[in-house]
């Protein structure tokens, strides 16, 4: 590791620290097989609370230019010990009106959004978010990963 890419490192340490530590609980991506998300595919994380309060629920679609719908829309079902604790909505505008692509990134191109309002959970714990889509095709083409960042409220 060079000087430059280790100053680096705790300067992205230091940043995140004096913005707040803001606490990001939870992240991670889960792959589709083929690039492709079939409606009955549900993709599931268990996410480990820490602490009760208000938690922000951000998902995130990473999609290639195979991708052939203009938008889609996910449901997330978050639950816990299989007693589902509440239902979000999110949906996703990949291209404009003009057929431009959306969100960021070249040939991979990376979409987020907020799933709702911040969700109070009132106990430290595993929380399970299920995310499928909501759309009239049984399979989405293109679709490469599903993510979802979880983080706590200060």
């Amino acid at each position: 590791m060079t000087g430059t890419s280790r100053r680096r490192g705790w300067l992205a340490i230091v940043v995140a620290c004096l913005t707040g530590c803001a606490g990001v609980d939870y992240e991670n991506f889960r792959s589709l097989p083929g690039e492709r998300w079939e409606r009955d595919r549900v993709v599931a994380f268990d996410v480990d609370i820490p602490r009760p309060g208000l938690y922000t629920f951000m998902l995130y679609v990473r999609h290639t230019p195979g991708v052939e719908q203009a938008n889609i829309a996910c449901l997330l079902t978050l639950s816990r010990g299989g007693v589902t604790l509440a239902e979000r909505r999110a949906e996703f505008l990949l291209s404009d009106s003009l057929g431009r692509w959306t969100g960021d990134g070249a040939f991979l191109r990376t979409l987020k959004t907020t799933a709702g309002e911040p969700l109070a959970v009132d106990s430290a714990g595993v929380l399970r978010v299920e995310v499928s889509h909501r759309m009239k095709n049984e399979e989405l083409k293109g679709i490469k990963d599903i993510g979802l960042h979880v983080y706590g409220e200060e």
